[in-house]
């Protein structure tokens, strides 16, 4: 990350302390890509209620 940056809030910015399992650093981009997978697969595995027949 220099001054030349245009995203630089994508960067990765936030540390996790060496105190927890697995110390690294992360960014937005890595939390929007994390929500992002989670909802597709919590769309990909939910199966849709089938429509019932109204007809008479």
């Amino acid at each position: 990350m220099g001054l030349d940056t245009q995203l630089f809030f994508l960067c990765d910015i936030f540390a996790i302390p060496k105190g927890f399992i697995f110390p690294n650093v992360f960014s937005i981009g890595d939390i929007l890509l994390t929500i992002g997978a989670v909802y597709l697969t919590q769309k990909t595995m939910v199966v849709a209620e089938s429509p019932k027949n109204t007809t008479l």
